[in-house]
């Protein structure tokens, strides 16, 4: 490094100098980016990831949960709501636990992600039209090759999840083409979603050799 014949990127060199230069070491991580655990389709599951979110914003860190495990909205639920909302209102939650957690006045990054066979997909797309909610996260969709070559083909998607303490199945059909033209639209009016090609990402990275480390 005193050669620069290597060099970290910025947060890590931050991080360390910030501890060097302290006379009494901060809890600071020199890492920009974490993936947490995937949440659980169940409420502690959900806010064991929130504290496990604030307590690397704590740490000068940004996160990313990707919600394709969460049941989709107006599945049964087995307490007073009778249906679940779905997967915005955790949307909501992690979002505003990223806005809640500042260091020296700078917020944590946090990226929501959910995957294309998810029923919960549209209302993922569409949960950023509304300007009051969810303003402290990005948000993307893992799109599959097969979902791409539906919408090539103008084929049909078929959407399916299996709650596990209900034994529901919730199945839904959709044009291809209009679960793709609303991700289009909706990134033209406000930039978000953003797409994860997640064939390319699984293939291409080196973590798909070792089952410890899986891709989330």
């Amino acid at each position: 490094m005193k050669d620069w014949k290597f060099s970290p990127g910025g947060r890590i060199i931050a991080g360390i100098t910030e501890d060097i230069k302290s006379k009494q070491r901060r809890k600071i991580t020199p890492f920009n980016c974490f993936v947490l655990p995937q949440p659980e389709d169940n409420l502690e599951s959900i806010m064991d990831i929130a504290f496990k979110a604030a307590k690397i914003y704590s740490y000068g860190g940004g996160v990313g949960i990707d919600l394709s495990k969460i049941r989709p909205k107006g599945s049964k639920v087995m307490n007073a709501a009778v249906v679940s909302d779905g997967c915005q209102p955790f949307m909501s939650l992690y979002s505003e636990v990223t806005n809640s957690i500042a260091i020296n006045g700078r917020r944590g990054a946090l990226l929501e992600s959910i995957s294309d066979r998810n029923p919960d997909i549209l209302n993922f797309i569409n949960a950023k039209k509304n300007l009051n909610k969810i303003n402290h996260a990005n948000i993307s969709i893992k799109l599959s090759d097969a979902f791409m070559k539906a919408v090539e083909d103008n084929g049909n998607w078929e959407t399916v999840f299996k709650v596990k303490d209900t034994g529901e199945e919730i199945k839904e059909t959709h044009k291809a083409r209009d679960i793709y033209d609303n991700i289009i639209k909706n990134n033209w009016e406000s930039a978000e979603p953003g797409i994860l090609f997640w064939d390319r990402i699984t293939n291409y990275t080196p973590n798909s050799h070792f089952d410890e480390s899986q891709i989330i």
